[in-house]
């Protein structure tokens, strides 16, 4: 017997979107549209906030690694005598 509510399935077309090159785009318009100043807040912002859960070892550590030049400035450096930080200089 033949069916009077049959469904004929139309081939469906999907837009395949690459997110990878769908990604770098997006940053790279976002860059783009960034002057200098924006773009430093925003590294600093970011760089900031992942400093932030670094332990104190772990953030010398990175200093010592790239910049350690850092860790022998008198305006960085504490020194501790007793309870009472004194500045290195």
């Amino acid at each position: 017997m033949f069916h009077q509510n049959l469904h004929i399935q139309q081939p469906m077309t999907e837009n395949i979107i690459d997110r990878d090159k769908l990604q770098d785009a997006l940053i790279e318009s976002i860059i783009d549209g960034m002057d200098h100043k924006t773009m430093h807040a925003f590294v600093y912002d970011s760089l900031d906030g992942s400093f932030d859960d670094y332990s104190m070892k772990e953030l010398i550590e990175e200093t010592e690694e790239y910049y350690p030049e850092l860790l022998e400035d008198n305006a960085v450096m504490k020194v501790t005598y007793g309870e009472t930080p004194q500045d290195a200089s």
